[in-house]
């Protein structure tokens, strides 16, 4: 999960993000022929792919990100032939986006398999998005820690998240909230063109990441891109404060980040919907929430908040009640915990058969 910095991604910048406990599961089994095998146990359907067909991609969409996995190995001179593999969601509620854990997880699946002896450096160059935050964070997270992104440099500092007597609570607004793709489009190419303006100045500024406020408002007229890029800049700057409030064991204060960064996302970005916007502003009043954000990448219609522990039955409770009252429908609150990315899960012998036998 992206908790703050999701645009600073295509401007080299900082992302703070973390691993929840919510998981997917793959199981994988030679086979022996040359044939690949597919099952979803929730769609409980198989596909069969041919190891000299990879060109003709799998019409469900639960089966894409499983291709895409093997495409990619394909391309890196990696061929896994004779292969089984099964996936199970069910343990993920509904609105929780699970590609990047997905192909994670077969990744680190298939390696140990075949015995490929890639490690998770030669996996991440081998994904299908060499610096997907998601996929990287489901690589490399590790429990009670967040991780602090360095997208230029493709690298990352462990950063504790002591939680005091606070919970963190995803919310999931019902369905994806309708913005259009040219939104995120429009706002690339802004900052797109305040760096081609701005490098006319000085040219060591290799991207956004490099500008500072007075350069930026002293020679970029057009006040709507230089309101986007204003908000990558300070986003820079509040997610390494942020980082360093994490560090110091200050929640308050990072709660304090939290919502400033959510409200340049609404008032300089303009990314958002009127749920995200009535329901961060609804935890702002609360005085058993410490922060909260919406979070637009992948979710699109969701927010994150710090909730008090002892209040977090009451509190999400009454939010709830109030947001279907507000929209009429649904406010899905589920309070998470941190969790290591994907790894190899030891299973017992009754759990093993029962794979076995679905993966036949």
């Amino acid at each position: 999960m992206r908790l703050m910095g999701e645009y600073n991604l295509y401007n080299d910048g900082w992302l703070l993000t973390t691993t929840l406990s919510k998981f997917v599961e793959v199981a994988v089994s030679k086979r022996e022929d040359a044939g690949i095998e597919l099952f979803s146990v929730q769609h409980l359907e198989k596909i069969a792919l041919s190891p000299s067909d990879l060109i003709h991609i799998p019409k469900a969409s639960w089966a894409k990100a499983l291709f895409a996995v093997i495409y990619q190995l394909h391309l890196a001179g990696h061929n896994p032939q004779g292969l089984n593999i099964m996936i199970d969601t069910s343990q993920l509620e509904e609105g929780i986006p699970f590609d990047a854990a997905l192909e994670s997880a077969l990744y680190i699946a298939i390696n140990e398999l075949f015995n490929l002896r890639l490690s998770s450096r030669a996996l991440l160059a081998i994904g299908t998005d060499p610096f997907d935050p998601d996929f990287y964070s489901c690589l490399f997270g590790k429990k009670g820690y967040a991780l602090k992104l360095d997208a230029r440099n493709q690298s990352h500092d462990y950063i504790p998240l002591r939680m005091e007597d606070y919970s963190p609570v995803l919310c999931i607004m019902g369905n994806r909230a309708c913005i259009p793709a040219n939104i995120y489009r429009n706002r690339y190419c802004a900052c797109e063109d305040v760096l081609f303006q701005l490098k006319k100045v000085d040219g060591t500024i290799k991207s956004v990441r490099d500008v500072e406020l007075p350069l930026l408002f002293s020679h970029i007229t057009n006040t709507e891109i230089r309101r986007r890029a204003a908000f990558i800049i300070r986003e820079n700057t509040r997610v390494i404060a942020a980082s360093t409030n994490l560090q110091a064991g200050n929640l308050k204060a990072f709660g304090q980040k939290l919502s400033e960064s959510d409200d340049g996302l609404m008032a300089e970005y303009e990314i958002g919907s009127t749920e995200a916007d009535w329901l961060v502003d609804e935890l702002g009043w609360s005085e058993q929430v410490v922060g909260a954000r919406r979070l637009t990448v992948p979710y699109r219609n969701a927010a994150i908040a710090f909730v008090r522990t002892s209040r977090l039955e009451e509190t999400n409770f009454n939010l709830a009640k109030a947001f279907e009252k507000q929209f009429g429908k649904k406010l899905n609150m589920y309070p998470v915990l941190t969790a290591h990315g994907a790894e190899r899960v030891q299973l017992n012998d009754r759990i093993n058969e029962e794979y076995d036998n679905r993966l036949r």
